[in-house]
């Protein structure tokens, strides 16, 4: 076998790895998909110039081998990956990707994005989010809340929360997870214990919604209201006989806990 034999392949060698017929191996090799080179009056196909071509398209996959588009995968995103890894669905994926202008490509069939002009984007955005940044944008959702959902807790409209928020926003701390403006419940709790205007719906009418409703740990709590984990356990110890323990864990409900935390106590001096 010659030197050049070895590097190339004849065409319907090259159909054979990818499980095609004749008609379809010649297709391909009609649209200058490989370089090729003459051998005895047959037209032979370059091997490492099939392996480029392979590592670029993902239609066509070898019978026995690697996965296609390697090369795609590291250079460009697919709408559905990005839809995937915004957690949004590939229309609104696509729609996206239109309103602002990234550029895109149409390879076999598919519309793709390259990496770097995309992770340029993101990085100058904070509306959408990836799982990295969700899971981080989670422990300040968790220690924070909307106004709304504020004015839900002292028996407000939402119209009305706000005009709250805007009288004491010196003590209401506003910060923006997302693009979206919450309260930190540790301000929220600072505002709440200096002022006797309002006052948290008891518990009987807990708002039914997260995380209002969730069961959750005294850690947990403490962690969300940023208070002392040993003032949590005393508290819910004195005031809320009915937390549930589940092996050597208590549980409470977060808005229960959160009522007894400002409400329960005589500001946490605690006699019970």
């Amino acid at each position: 076998m010659t030197n050049d034999e070895a590097t190339t392949m004849s065409v319907l060698d090259m159909g054979r790895l990818l499980g095609l017929k004749k008609t379809e191996s010649y297709y391909l090799l009609h649209k200058h998909n490989f370089e090729t080179v003459q051998l005895a009056g047959k037209t032979r196909i370059v091997k490492a110039s099939f392996e480029e071509w392979y590592d670029r398209q993902d239609w066509y996959k070898k019978v026995d081998g690697p996965l296609p588009g390697t090369k795609l995968r590291e250079q460009l995103y697919t709408v559905q990956e990005i839809a995937d890894m915004l957690a949004i669905n590939k229309d609104t994926a696509l729609e996206m990707i239109q309103k602002v202008g990234l550029l895109t490509l149409n390879i076999g069939g598919k519309f793709r994005i390259p990496k770097t002009l995309f992770d340029t984007w993101y990085d100058s955005q904070n509306w959408y989010r990836n799982a990295e940044d969700r899971a981080h944008d989670l422990t300040g959702i968790l220690s924070s809340m909307t106004v709304p959902d504020m004015g839900r807790l002292v028996g407000i409209d939402r119209r009305n929360a706000w005009k709250l928020w805007y009288s004491a926003k010196d003590k209401l701390e506003l910060i923006r997870i997302a693009q979206k403006p919450r309260i930190t419940m540790n301000s929220f709790c600072d505002w709440y214990v200096g002022q006797s205007d309002y006052h948290l719906l008891p518990t009987s009418e807990m708002p039914n919604l997260s995380p209002w409703n969730e069961f959750v740990t005294p850690t947990e709590v403490a962690t969300r209201l940023q208070a002392n984990p040993k003032t949590i356990y005393r508290l819910l110890k004195c005031y809320d006989p009915d937390s549930k323990k589940m092996g050597t864990t208590w549980f409470v409900q977060y808005y229960k806990a959160l009522y007894i935390y400002l409400e329960g106590g005589n500001d946490h001096g605690i006699h019970c």
